[in-house]
């Protein structure tokens, strides 16, 4: 099977952050959750790591819809600020 999975065009559940909290420096690595509509309908969620080191590369890694929603609520106890819409 081959899905055309696009992290810019996806719909982002979550978005890790891009710059520290702390002291407002951009990170260099992170992990995305988004969603991926096939055009059967069918829902792909899939984990999105991101690095901006030269040698290391981003992957998308498939995952369940329980352990999407696992994420979502594992990062929604360490902060109360998000905003998360989970379809």
């Amino acid at each position: 099977m081959h899905l055309a999975l696009d992290a810019r065009s996806d719909v982002a559940l979550y978005r890790s952050p891009r710059n520290s909290a702390e002291t407002g420096f951009s990170l260099a690595r992170g992990t995305d959750l988004l969603v991926h509509r096939a055009p059967g309908g069918t829902l792909y969620y899939y984990f999105y790591h991101w690095s901006l080191y030269e040698n290391e590369t981003n992957i998308c890694q498939i995952t369940s819809k329980d352990a999407a929603r696992d994420f979502i609520l594992e990062h929604v106890r360490q902060s109360d600020r998000l905003n998360i819409v989970f379809p």
